[in-house]
């Protein structure tokens, strides 16, 4: 992935493509608020950066991840 640009790995950031584009918090966020500025803030790196966004629960993201190396598996 070398020619990947910038990558942002959102792991907790939102559950869904879904829930990332439409600012929903799932109802166990601990501090609403910061989610949503965090939110915010990868969604203007992503505008800015031209980057890609992969969120750790949602299936389509995770699948398109490359395949770990052997010794992380």
């Amino acid at each position: 992935m070398e020619d990947a640009g910038t990558v942002v790995l959102g792991a907790d950031l939102a559950f869904t493509q879904e829930a990332y584009e439409r600012e929903l918090q799932p109802p166990f966020a601990w501090n609403t608020r910061e989610a949503l500025r965090s939110n915010r803030e990868v969604r203007n790196l992503e505008r800015a950066e031209d980057a890609t966004v992969h969120l750790a629960h949602d299936r389509e993201h995770f699948e398109e991840l490359p395949d770990p190396p052997e010794s992380l598996t």
